[in-house]
């Protein structure tokens, strides 16, 4: 990646990666047309490939750069029903997610919460617009 270390694009490297691996062309096409919100899109698409959870945007001028915060001094304390439920909420509240189910069950996997949003009485796909359901595990 030019001229940088590897420690310092090592997310980068391992969003490529998944890019190649998964045909994700976003991430691993060296240059593709700017959209509304694509720079977002991407960072949270390299935190999920990477594992990190933290991002800055940095503003430089007229544009901003996104970048990944990897440090053992970021720790995250453990999540509480209150703050995992207005997660859950704002989610699905959210018209960029386009399985909302995936994205809650996701978050709950990673976070550790047993917590499960499949459809009403039906396995469903993201594609089935029936009435989500919560099981708790």
């Amino acid at each position: 990646m030019g001229y940088f270390p590897n420690a310092v694009v090592s997310a980068a490297l391992q969003a490529r990666d998944a890019g190649e691996r998964d045909s994700v062309l976003e991430l691993s096409t060296d240059e593709i047309p700017l959209s509304e919100g694509l720079a977002r899109r991407l960072t949270l698409a390299t935190k999920t490939v990477t594992g990190l959870y933290a991002h800055y945007p940095l503003p430089s001028g007229s544009v901003r750069a996104w970048s990944l915060i990897d440090s053992p001094e970021l720790t995250l304390d453990a999540p509480t029903y209150k703050g995992v439920g207005r997660v859950i909420a704002k989610a699905l509240q959210s018209e960029d997610i386009h399985d909302h189910p995936l994205a809650v069950n996701s978050l709950c996997a990673s976070a550790r919460v047993p917590y499960r949003l499949g459809y009403r009485g039906h396995r469903g796909t993201h594609h089935d617009r029936r009435r989500p359901a919560a099981v708790v595990r």
